[in-house]
């Protein structure tokens, strides 16, 4: 297993979906940046589990972060407190054009 950190970092937001398969799940498609879940050739979905946060308050907040980057086209860096798959996301910091 890998160690926690950044997995996108300085990234675009291009999509965000409000759930994955019916699941307390949101997903978001990042490009440009780096870290292992960007890719700028195809579309890698990043999973937010409402299960890996702490509290339902941090994945509304984390959900609204990426809204608010997508239609501002603000960049983010992604955090995973897990390991470095695309599939335990909880941390999200929006930074600046």
């Amino acid at each position: 297993m890998a160690n926690a950190g950044w997995i996108a970092e300085q990234a675009k937001v291009v999509a965000v979906e409000s759930t994955s398969g019916n699941n307390d799940t949101f997903t978001a498609i990042v490009r440009g940046g780096s870290g292992p879940c960007v890719s700028d050739s195809s579309d890698k979905l990043i999973f937010f589990p409402r299960s890996e946060a702490s509290t339902s308050e941090i994945h509304n907040r984390t959900y609204s972060m990426m809204l608010t980057a997508l239609a501002c086209g603000a960049k983010v860096s992604i955090y995973n407190y897990a390991d470095d798959s695309f599939d335990k996301n909880v941390g999200v910091r929006a930074v600046s054009n």
